[in-house]
């Protein structure tokens, strides 16, 4: 299923949420932590088909080269509404991947990149 589950199997998780961990919640807030999961995923599935985009598989850390950064902030509509109004923490994001490769066609190789003897496979 993608995008929103009908309103019964937000119901069925607010029971759950309260037989089994006694826990209190409104459906609405319910509903409004499923909107911001939705639009991380989005960004994040997003994000996973830019060139340039690296996955260290041992310390499962992504990489991105600068411009896909910078292109990731400043020109999907969507990345901008989640940046203002999706994840308090965008700014160690972008601090995070803001200065990993020099902004170049060809960036050079992540020196501290542990996927030494890994075959990444590449999305077609």
């Amino acid at each position: 299923m993608h995008g929103r589950p009908p309103i019964y199997v937000i119901q069925f998780c607010w029971r759950q949420l309260k037989v089994q961990l006694d826990a209190n919640f409104l459906v609405d807030e319910i509903d409004e932590h499923f909107d911001f999961i939705l639009k991380r995923y989005t960004v994040f599935t997003w994000m996973l088909c830019k060139h340039g985009l690296r996955h260290c598989v041992l310390s499962n850390v992504l990489t991105a080269p600068v411009a896909v950064w910078d292109d990731i902030i400043e020109s999907e509509p969507f990345s901008v509404t989640y940046q203002h109004s999706g994840d308090s923490r965008w700014g160690v994001l972008c601090y995070f991947f803001g200065d990993v490769y020099a902004s170049t066609p060809s960036p050079p190789l992540d020196r501290n990149s542990t996927n030494d003897g890994y075959e990444l496979e590449q999305p077609n």
